[in-house]
């Protein structure tokens, strides 16, 4: 008799463990992913961006649903968007007991360059490449298929410190292909020139580019906003460091 209570008992003891295992598994499996999109190429609360939000919810919950919101990770929720070349998790938050917040950013196409077999590589605003294209018009931009900025004379260490006087230059002038035409990259022992012309006429000369690039960037905003009409149709700014480690922009 003994033995068979310590065998009831323990019978007892393994289906609760059991059904409390079933039970946590159930409170804590996803259920619920929260989505939220930041787009280039979908106007916010547009019906393309409820679209996009109800695809990523979609594929996000079709591979996690049910399983235990503590082993899934943002590499996981990454590796479940399907167009993760344009779009990428920026932030990921575990809600317990049963929900996922995911922010999704889309990557911003910023420059492209032109290859030495004549394809073109287009970078996004971290330097990184986004997709490789074969004609000028493929590697327009996906957004409005208008021409991407174009940038030459750059290798491949140059592309972060690229990306960074594009951005630069694009958040300070409004926006970059609207007004520039595209850049060209020089290197010399003595220093690298970063050198935009604009639209209207006027070049931008940024000295070691890489250094104080937003400040920079800045100074010869400055210096081109205060021209008058007839000198924005022509001329240089030159923009460098000085000894006195300041920056300054002047027109030539």
């Amino acid at each position: 008799m003994k033995y068979l209570r310590k065998i009831s008992v323990l019978i007892i003891a393994v289906v609760f463990v059991a059904a409390v295992a079933i039970g946590l598994g159930v409170i804590f499996a996803v259920k619920n992913v929260n989505v939220t999109l930041y787009s280039y190429s979908c106007t916010a609360d547009s019906d393309a961006s409820e679209a996009k939000i109800s695809e990523f919810k979609t594929e996000i919950l079709n591979k996690f649903r049910g399983k235990l919101i503590s082993s899934v990770g943002e590499e996981n929720v990454e590796s479940a968007i399907s167009d993760g070349n344009y779009y990428y998790v920026a932030e990921f938050k575990k809600v317990y007991p049963c929900t996922l917040n995911v922010v999704i950013r889309e990557h911003r196409e910023l420059f492209s360059i032109e290859n030495a077999d004549g394809s073109f590589s287009v970078y996004d605003e971290n330097g990184s490449l986004l997709r490789t294209a074969q004609t000028a018009e493929e590697a327009c931009n996906n957004v409005d298929g208008l021409p991407n900025f174009t940038v030459d004379g750059v290798e491949w260490d140059d592309l972060k410190d690229v990306a960074r006087v594009c951005g630069f230059f694009a958040d300070k002038f409004g926006g970059i292909r609207s007004v520039a035409n595209g850049a060209v990259l020089s290197k010399s022992s003595l220093e690298n020139t970063f050198t935009v012309g604009l639209r209207c006429g006027v070049k931008m000369v940024i000295y070691n580019f890489a250094e104080l690039t937003g400040e920079k960037i800045s100074a010869a905003y400055d210096c081109f906003a205060g021209l008058s009409g007839d000198k924005k149709l022509g001329g240089e700014i030159h923009c460098y460091e000085k000894e006195d480690k300041t920056v300054s922009a002047s027109y030539r």
